[in-house]
Formats: structure tokens, sequence, C-alpha cells
């Protein structure tokens, strides 16, 4: 009796869970967005002190890392997919920012490269890049309750952006290392709000 009182309780969460989807009530970034933001900042983390030191068994572990983050991302992606019709606010949410990676940076790197074509300086280009994508993580921010990690990942992309321009040339990769810090645990922490301080934020 005790056994099957409880699979019911889960059957009954469960389909809470699918309905407050399909009615868009449900935050799509739950733990593997937490764990992925917290990735980003070990991989940061790790080139920035490869920056500082110059080691280059830190810059290939850096670089281990990222494609290892990398490929937890896209298997993240190939599951929401998968679990699109339980979960539609996740899978649409993913196809979203997917579809505005995939016609944003064309175009911005279009404009990069012509400011590097006019003879822009590199410092320049770097902010003008920073900027841009802090200022759309902004806006992305405004849209929905639970795209507040744009918060998270913009202030810290348009403080570089800023930075850049007065920092010595050395100390680019260090900034650029400390941003993504920053960045990673910011969207981290709000998605950790998001579910434990905010009730809308629950998963």
């Amino acid at each position: 009796m005790h056994t099957d009182a409880g699979r019911d309780v889960e059957r009954l969460q469960r389909d809470l869970a699918t309905m407050r989807e399909a009615l868009g009530a449900e935050n799509p970034f739950g733990r593997a967005a937490r764990a992925a933001w917290l990735g980003v900042a070990t991989v940061s983390a790790l080139g920035a002190l490869a920056a500082w030191t110059g080691s280059r068994a830190i810059g290939a572990t850096t670089g281990a890392a990222g494609l290892t983050l990398a490929a937890g991302v896209l298997l993240w992606t190939v599951r929401a997919r998968n679990r699109r019709a339980t979960a539609p606010v996740t899978w649409r949410e993913v196809r979203t920012v997917a579809t505005a990676k995939l016609v944003g940076a064309p175009m911005l790197a279009a404009f990069l490269l012509w400011l590097r074509h006019v003879g822009a300086p590199l410092p320049y280009i770097l902010a003008v890049a920073a900027f841009c994508c802090g200022l759309l993580a902004l806006i992305y921010a405004t849209t929905r309750p639970w795209r507040r990690i744009g918060i998270g990942l913009g202030l810290p992309l348009i403080a570089f952006g800023m930075l850049v321009l007065v920092l010595p040339a050395d100390r680019v990769f260090l900034a650029a290392g400390c941003t993504g810090i920053a960045a990673g645990c910011a969207c981290a922490a709000i998605l950790w709000m998001e579910r434990h301080v905010w009730p809308a934020g629950e998963e």
C-alpha cells in the first residue's frame, strides 16, 4: 500500500510539473543550468590562472575543460529536445537562445571583422564585442522572469568592455578570465535564488 501510494504521489508530481511547463509557469533553467554556469566560472578561473602564470599546462587543461563543458551543454540541449513533449517551456527557451546565437553571432562577427579591416585597434574591437553582448544579455533579462540570469552575464561583460580600453595588453586575458568567473558565479547564484528565494523560480 505504501509503495503504491508513493508511486501515485510521484506520478502526481510529474503530472503537475508537466502542467506547469505547458502553462509557461515552470522555470526552464534547473540544476543542469546552474552546474553549467559554475563550470563556466571554473574554466574561466583556470584561464585566468594560465594568463597570470603563463603556464602551458594550465592553458591545455583550460582548453580540455572548456571542450568538456561545451559537450555537456550540447548534451543538455539534446536532452531538452528529446523532452520537448513533457517540458515544452525548456525546449522553447533552448530553441530561442540557439536561434538568437545563430542569427546574432554571424552579424556581430561580420561587424568586428569590418572594424578590424578599417584598422580599429584590438582593445577597441574587444570592447565593442563585450559591450554589445552584455547589452543584449540585459535586454534578454527583461523579457521573462526566468531570464534574470541575463543580468549576471550582462553586467560583467559591460564592465569588461569598459575596462579593456584602459588595461595593459598583457592583462586583457586575465581580465577576461575574471569576467568569466564573475558571470558564471553570478548566473549560478541567480538561478539558485530563483529556486530557494523567489517563489516563481521554483523548479
